[in-house]
């Protein structure tokens, strides 16, 4: 299932040709972009709500056609192909894909550039 998300993003990325100029993606934010369905999109929401609750992160239902824009954008800046799944954290310079005890530590490190000084 993953892979044919994956070739479907690829075949709507290569129709639409994001580009980061018009992509709608800004670099001075943090983007998290899930799925409802994804049980670990909802441990990754989870584990954000409780410990940055105050962080600034845009969080992008990728059921929706404007979150499904800026997934293929973000997908486009990492040159991610075929290799792409939520949840997936847009964070400037550095992305996220996936979501288990390791990707929390990376996702600690990654989002102190966007919190509130």
């Amino acid at each position: 299932m993953k892979k044919i998300f994956g070739a479907f993003i690829v075949s709507l990325l290569m129709l639409t040709g994001c580009n980061e100029e018009n992509s709608g993606l800004d670099n001075n934010k943090a983007y998290l972009f899930y799925s409802q369905t994804c049980p670990h999109c909802h441990q990754a929401r989870e584990y954000i709500s409780k410990k940055y609750a105050d962080a600034d992160i845009i969080q992008m239902d990728v059921a929706t056609p404007k979150g499904r824009e800026l997934l293929f954008a973000c997908a486009e800046k990492f040159k991610l192909g075929n290799n792409l799944g939520v949840p997936l954290f847009c964070l400037g310079n550095k992305n996220l894909m996936g979501w288990s005890a390791e990707s929390e530590k990376k996702f600690d490190a990654y989002i102190k550039p966007f919190l509130k000084k």
